[in-house]
């Protein structure tokens, strides 16, 4: 009689290597597509509004049309995921976006179009998105297998950085040579392309597609029993706060940084360019090395609160310095360090999260994340008009350090957590 062997009886997704995992191949392409196409549009969009109002008010609507349509639908999109095929609303929803994002090409394109129709469009942009993200990242357990997510969520990480970063360098360029509308309808293109490679995967909902067995709940009943997950288990409820509330401080002390760049460290453009682009390589070189490590890296738990930690000082310092260069290799080190607390916490949270809840959980993550960083940053610009950037930036390191600590102290199973 055949015994099978473990590697065996483990699913197919587990043995192979990631790259011959044809799912998850047809899953980064497109999403990576579409994220380097959104960077065309968020550039072209901007400009035409400028060039069209002159107001800045307007730019901050499109920030605030996105934090409401998130807080708004957030976690009602969440339940949608759960309860459907999630590679069908993958699809759907780039296909949506696609229609959608081709509106507002031609709004742009027409003159004298009401603004408000371009702001209506961008709010069912920001719905679209809603569905599609919790199913792509509540996917990636069921696509590449337990065993693969920390190498899965490496490569994701470092495609999204990639293609924002030459998006964003690139986007600026093609709109001055083929105009805004055209720059658009790159984006429609790459959601339609987005939208055919995943159509193009087999099924790899495995553990939704088991939910059935149970009892069928009501619409509300699963999205209450969502928000009851997380909030009674202290381990997940943890996680799900960590990368908001490290995204707040991150993001909020990067723009006082930038402050004291210009006003207190009279930087050079050349120094105002390395400042930018170190931020988003320390990320990558952080998702790298969190990459080669995979299954070798032990006690992630860990690693998240000694970054947590670590990028306390490195705030106070940059608070203290009197000049653009030093600052450069500390920027570099604050964008190695959020990619160990953030990447790790997305990581666990897949691996410790049930499959069948996973969609509300990356939801709810996903509207804490689309509303603390611009309260955070709002305060933050606040005081540094009133007493200047470096004692809010000082201030960010301390709040920082307690809030890591607390973590630490009271959060035992994420120090265990291997």
């Amino acid at each position: 009689m055949f015994i099978p062997t473990q590697e065996a009886a483990l699913p197919r997704q587990e043995t192979q290597s990631i790259w011959r995992n044809r799912n998850f191949v047809l899953v980064l392409s497109g999403y990576t597509l579409s994220t380097f196409g959104n960077c065309f549009h968020s550039v072209a969009l901007s400009l035409w509004i400028l060039q069209s109002t002159g107001s800045a008010r307007y730019m901050s609507a499109i920030m605030l049309i996105y934090i409401f349509t998130q807080l708004a639908f957030g976690t009602l999109a969440g339940t949608v995921v759960d309860r459907m095929d999630r590679r069908k609303l993958m699809w759907m929803a780039d296909f949506i976006r696609g229609a959608l994002v081709l509106g507002v090409a031609l709004c742009v394109s027409v003159p004298h179009i009401p603004i408000a129709v371009v702001f209506v469009l961008t709010a069912l942009i920001a719905v679209g998105g809603l569905f599609q993200s919790p199913a792509l990242h509540a996917s990636i357990v069921d696509i590449v297998g337990a065993s693969k997510v920390q190498k899965a969520v490496g490569f994701i990480n470092i495609s999204d950085n990639t293609a924002r970063i030459s998006g964003l360098a690139l986007g600026g360029a093609f709109v001055a040579l083929f105009g805004g509308s055209v720059a658009i309808i790159v984006d429609a293109c790459a959601f339609f392309l987005s939208a055919l490679l995943v159509l193009a995967c087999s099924r790899f909902s495995v553990s939704h597609s088991h939910s059935g067995q149970r009892e069928r709940q009501t619409f509300w009943q699963d999205m209450k029993s969502g928000l009851h997950y997380i909030w009674r288990d202290s381990f997940i409820r943890s996680l799900v706060f960590l990368s908001p509330i490290v995204n707040t401080f991150f993001l909020a002390s990067l723009m006082l940084v930038q402050v004291m760049a210009v006003k207190q460290w009279a930087a050079t453009p050349v120094q105002f360019g390395l400042i930018e682009a170190c931020i988003p390589s320390g990320y990558i070189i952080g998702a790298g090395i969190i990459l080669l490590a995979d299954a070798k890296m032990k006690r992630r738990g860990l690693w998240i609160c000694f970054s947590m930690i670590a990028m306390s000082p490195v705030l106070v310092t940059l608070s203290l310095l009197s000049s653009a260069w030093p600052a450069i290799p500390l920027i570099l080190l604050m964008g190695f360090l959020f990619s160990f607390c953030t990447m790790l916490s997305s990581i666990i949270l897949r691996l410790k999260v049930s499959p069948e809840v996973q969609g509300r959980v990356f939801a709810t993550l996903g509207s804490l994340s689309s509303v603390l960083p611009p309260v955070g940053i709002v305060a933050a610009s606040f005081v540094a008009d009133l007493k200047g950037p470096d004692l809010p930036l000082t201030a960010s390191g301390i709040a920082l350090l307690i809030i890591s600590l607390l973590f630490v102290l009271f959060q035992k199973a994420l120090r265990t957590f291997r």
